[in-house]
């Protein structure tokens, strides 16, 4: 069972961000699959390691191109990109120095993460974008 569908909720109206959202989307879909099936840290920290590859990828992009449109919330942006890094990284380290975070947690908060940046964040981005 999927963890997060795509919805038009989702949608940035810019393609490229839309699509990447997607992918992220199914990304963290695999990770709550890999969970819920008691497939392992192993496999969990593999899944973790591309979606920080990506998301990294994809904060790049698009603050790249927020720079170059003079977005003016930009600052605020950044932070919540890092946020999620951040929290990512913590929960991988913990786990390795056998001080385990509960997958639940984690699971918890990309979800309430992503919902929330990409239907506020990214969409308000995004009528600027259409503005502009």
């Amino acid at each position: 069972m999927a963890l997060l569908t795509w919805s038009d909720d989702f949608k940035v109206k810019v393609e490229s961000i839309d699509e990447q959202h997607k992918i992220m989307l199914r990304m963290l879909n695999r990770l709550h699959d890999a969970m819920t099936n008691g497939e392992g840290v192993q496999k969990v920290d593999n899944i973790l390691d591309d979606f920080i590859v990506f998301a990294e990828h994809h904060f790049e992009s698009e603050e790249v191109t927020m720079r170059q449109m003079d977005y003016p919330f930009i600052d605020e942006h950044i932070a919540e990109h890092q946020d999620l890094l951040v929290a990512i990284r913590n929960y991988r380290k913990m786990n390795k120095t056998h001080v385990p975070l509960s997958m639940a947690t984690l699971e918890n908060f990309l979800m309430s993460w992503t919902r929330r940046h990409m239907i506020d964040a990214d969409r308000k981005y995004g009528e600027f974008v259409a503005h502009h």
